[in-house]
């Protein structure tokens, strides 16, 4: 709705409140008749009935949306229910089972509203997790005695409690830009590490050697992606795109607080290193990874088969792919020197 025309949103809203009218449901300010009687309108009246209902500024499940800024944060109403924390501020070394999913969970609702990522907390997250599992293999430890509550962790969740309470504003959406962005494509194996830096009309490698072998892949990769970053990453990059061939970097790369503690450490490195970076992570199939054998230290070059596969395609196909599936190396340029 943020990024389309009046009309893609007067489309979103007749799918919207056909869904509503298939399962009964009303909404404050409109009826189930109002409802009927909308879709039964002809497409412009739909649209003026749409631009009636428009507000610069409105809140939705509990986040307000500012249609002239582009952005969201986290509404009055919900703010209110933040003051659970004083509660917190009253703990010593214990807390009730209850008492603590509650602040989690209040805490994750809000960071995820508000772009606040706690990667920094991992000690917290971990000890969470285990207690929730501890908790769930007996229902009724529940609401027996209280948990014994570190004091490292207490500190952690005040922090956490600090930064989102702040509810600064943030982008409602964050769009693909309409030229190539700076690509870094990476891969990793149990002898070292290889990367390429892409940009419009260049590219430069990078790849190393571990000190001694690294036999799983689960702390390899994530340690690729940092060192080649810290290689040929640049302060001023404002936006970088990160291709590998490792899905579980992919999916950790989309979380607040991922379980694995090396993909937790590189995103947290990544975010002290590159504050002002934007660091997005796609899928490459492996076959297609021209840093294959660089990780390998096979040879001192890129993986020119691969590369000569992809060479030549544009960017606006690269964007389809971001959105519609795996980019693969379609986002490079045709004038790189290793078209063919």
């Amino acid at each position: 709705a943020f990024a389309g025309s009046v009309r893609d949103v007067t489309e979103d809203v007749t799918n919207f409140l056909r869904r509503c009218s298939l399962v009964g449901a009303t909404l404050n300010e409109v009826s189930q008749q109002q409802i009927l009687e909308f879709l039964d309108q002809p497409d412009d009246r739909k649209l003026r009935q749409v631009k009636n209902w428009h507000q610069d500024e409105f809140t939705f499940l509990g986040v307000k949306y500012n249609w002239v800024a582009r952005t969201r944060a986290i509404s009055n109403k919900t703010m209110d229910k933040f003051a659970a924390k004083r509660c917190l501020d009253t703990l010593d070394v214990s807390i009730a089972p209850r008492q603590l999913a509650t602040l989690i969970g209040i805490l994750r609702y809000a960071s995820m509203v508000s772009d606040v990522t706690v990667f920094d907390k991992f000690d917290l997250m971990a000890w969470s997790r285990r207690v929730g599992a501890y908790l769930q293999e007996d229902l009724r430890r529940w609401d027996l005695e209280p948990l014994v509550f570190p004091a490292d962790c207490k500190s952690l969740m005040l922090e956490w409690f600090a930064n989102v309470l702040r509810n600064t504003p943030v982008a409602i959406a964050q769009f693909l830009p309409r030229t190539v962005p700076t690509t870094l494509i990476t891969d990793a194996s149990g002898n070292g590490w290889g990367a390429v830096r892409v940009n419009a009309d260049s590219y430069e490698t990078a790849q190393g050697v571990w000190r001694s072998e690294i036999r799983s892949s689960v702390r390899a990769e994530p340690e690729g992606v940092l060192q080649a970053a810290y290689k040929l990453i640049q302060d001023e990059d404002r936006l970088v795109l990160v291709l590998t061939d490792h899905k579980p970097l992919v999916y950790a790369s989309q979380s607040i607080a991922p379980r694995s503690f090396y993909y937790n450490e590189l995103l947290r490195k990544l975010k002290l290193r590159f504050p002002n970076t934007r660091f997005i992570f796609q899928f490459l199939p492996g076959v297609d990874n021209v840093a294959d054998a660089m990780s390998r230290n096979q040879e001192e070059q890129l993986d020119i088969v691969k590369a000569r596969r992809f060479a030549g395609m544009g960017w606006s196909t690269a964007l389809s792919y971001i959105v519609n599936g795996p980019l693969c190396l379609k986002c490079l340029s045709p004038t790189l020197p290793w078209q063919v």
